[in-house]
């Protein structure tokens, strides 16, 4: 019987193996090298086990129950209890992992810090990291830059880190292949001054970066000639108009497809990067000020320099029905497929004239509020 089961097509056996769950997958496709293969390029795009905390205990017998020596053979782990993160990592080889998320976890300091060296150190094969809103600090991301793990993503967003971090993270030449960087919050110029100066992430594509920095900060970012291959750039802090002035005015990022800048800057900031043609690529936009207004809303209106966005998001602080009709009667975004605007002041008025515009066919989702 066994021997005719192995005699099925592919098909057939992708077909079975969508029916069964994804614990039973995980023990199928340790059989045979032909059922992993057929499980991991098949079954799922995205192979990432969540592990809720009570399943290494109670009952093997039970459905639920996975014995934790199977987790060495999967390629990405989602672990939702910090007391799993330290078993897994410290009892587990891991030694086929390529994705691991442990965000959202909350481990204490020093613990954390002996995981870096200890556990996350022996995983030669990951390339994706997600330690996002886990409460590390700067002596966390120390140790982690001193790692040599072979990453090509990185997520350390939403977490207090500081200068001293940043900068250790900056002159750290461990990690040559990264494409994906989100470091947030705490940091100020002094950190992102030293990120933007590093040549050790020429091979970035996204970068997001969210701190308390200003505008010397966004100021070094935009003179700096370090990250040539970014398609996504989403910058938050406390940058004013100057700051986000010569990001508009830099040449330094020709190929982003996606830009997002939130910050303290209103109209001026907005309208240099209305005028800005030096990002002609892209799709999606997010301009958030604290202090934008008609002006800056007409401003974007009047450009030219977007043709190809599809989506749009302005969020500020007060916009009448001038803005909103401005906005409306702008032929310059024929492609837009979902628009936002978010800001004090909005009218009905305002509201229709965009509903009812003929400038926006392929407009899916809109959005207005205040």
């Amino acid at each position: 019987m066994a021997s005719r089961f192995l005699e099925l097509p592919d098909d057939a056996l992708h077909s079975i193996f969508q029916r069964v769950r994804r614990r039973q997958q995980l023990v199928m496709r340790l059989l045979c090298q032909r059922f992993r293969n057929l499980i991991d390029e098949r079954c799922v795009t995205a192979w990432c086990l969540s592990i809720p905390p009570n399943i290494f205990r109670g009952d093997p017998a039970k459905q639920d129950f996975l014995p934790i020596a199977i987790l060495d053979s999967v390629p990405g782990l989602r672990i939702i209890s910090s007391d799993l993160v330290v078993k897994v990592l410290e009892e587990v080889p891991l030694s086929c992992l390529r994705d691991l998320d442990i965000s959202g976890n909350r481990i204490r300091a020093k613990r954390m810090q002996a995981l870096i060296a200890s556990g996350l150190a022996k995983l030669t094969t990951l390339t994706s990291l997600n330690v996002s809103d886990t409460e590390i600090g700067d002596a966390e991301l120390q140790a982690l830059a001193q790692t040599h793990l072979p990453l090509t993503s990185l997520n350390v967003s939403n977490n207090v880190l500081g200068n001293a971090g940043l900068q250790a993270l900056a002159n750290s030449a461990n990690f040559p292949g990264l494409t994906s960087l989100n470091v947030s919050y705490g940091f100020g110029n002094d950190g992102l001054q030293a990120l933007a100066s590093s040549t050790n992430f020429l091979r970035l594509t996204s970068l997001h970066v969210g701190g308390s920095y200003g505008d010397d900060g966004l100021q070094a970012l935009a003179d700096s000639a370090n990250f040539p291959r970014l398609t996504s750039l989403h910058v938050g802090g406390s940058f004013w108009d100057v700051g986000l002035y010569a990001l508009a005015h830099s040449a330094n990022f020709p190929g982003l497809t996606s830009l997002n800048v939130a910050g303290r800057y209103g109209n001026i900031g907005l309208q240099a990067l209305a005028d800005s043609a030096n990002f002609p690529g892209l799709t999606s936009l997010h301009a958030e000020g604290d202090c934008i207004g008609d002006d800056g809303l007409k401003a974007l209106a009047r450009s030219a320099n977007f043709p190809l966005l599809t989506s749009l998001d302005i969020l500020g602080k007060v916009f009448s029905s001038a803005g909103l009709q401005a906005l409306a009667d702008s032929p310059n975004f024929p492609g837009l497929t979902s628009l936002s605007v978010f800001g004090q002041g909005i009218l009905d008025d305002g509201r229709q004239a965009l509903v009812r515009s003929a400038n926006f066919p392929h407009l899916i989702t809109l959005k207005v509020s205040r």
